[in-house]
């Protein structure tokens, strides 16, 4: 995620929950605080450990205070410290699905992104109807098919190669580290599509609301991208593919997938 998108997400979830914020908590300490003084001792990864810890099971011996959090993600970003800034931005995914489904309002529909890696999956994971009788929540499977080995190829940048200024209006595709593809635009604040495979170059996700969007690419006879065609409205199709993406935008080889 973008440092342009974190913050505007940021902002957003930060006018939400400032209508529901408890006032009298204030001789609670701040989880902003908590989370800080771990991330700059340990990291990102720590901080996501120790969020994880207190949110949600002991949420309510901290004042929630997502101006903090959004002032650590835009310390983290001014600093270049991406994986840090997407961390708090997860975080505050968490705390704004929360937000929601305690008022009723769907919460599980906001994606959470995460700087923490996943083990990709070992072992077949039970079907959804298997998984729905024993009681289980639905596994990575059920929601996005099998994992795929091949995905690589499809790696890279696509947009208008007229079109290269300040702020492109492309989309880059990348490899979640369990073998899923990634898909997201380089500007603005919209969340990342995490795609399921419906056929060898054919890929949807589900978006708000029960919206999908559908992107098919199309390769050169060398096995190379040539383009991705999509129907996402207000952005031009196809587009073409620009080249890789730039260097670090990804930590290590893979994009870690979201916290479930």
């Amino acid at each position: 995620m973008s440092r342009t998108a974190c913050l505007s997400i940021l902002t957003a979830w930060t006018l939400m929950l400032a209508a529901a914020a408890d006032v009298s908590a204030q001789d609670k300490p701040l989880l902003s605080t908590e989370i800080r003084s771990v991330m700059d001792r340990e990291g990102a990864q720590a901080a996501q450990r120790r969020f994880n810890e207190i949110f949600p099971a002991h949420k309510d011996e901290y004042t929630i205070d997502m101006e903090g959090l959004g002032a650590i993600a835009q310390d983290r970003a001014q600093a270049g410290d991406y994986e840090g800034a997407s961390a708090i931005s997860s975080m505050a995914a968490a705390i704004a699905q929360d937000f929601l489904a305690s008022n009723g309002l769907g919460g599980g529909a906001i994606p959470t992104p995460s700087s923490t890696p996943a083990q990709p999956q070992r072992r077949a994971e039970p079907s959804r109807s298997d998984a729905a009788g024993a009681g289980g929540a639905p596994s990575v499977r059920d929601i996005m098919g099998e994992p795929r080995s091949d995905l690589q190829r499809f790696v890279g940048l696509y947009g208008d190669p007229a079109q290269q200024g300040d702020t492109p209006r492309d989309l880059f595709a990348l490899v979640r580290c369990d073998g899923y593809l990634v898909i997201g635009a380089t500007w603005g604040d919209a969340s990342n599509w995490n795609m399921r495979s419906t056929s060898d170059l054919a890929f949807e996700a589900e978006l708000f609301q029960g919206r999908m969007v559908h992107v098919t690419f199309q390769m050169s006879p060398d096995g190379t991208p040539r383009s991705l065609t999509h129907d996402q409205e207000g952005l031009d199709s196809p587009l073409q593919y620009i080249g890789p993406v730039p260097e670090g935008w990804v930590q290590g080889e893979c994009v870690p997938p979201p916290v479930r």
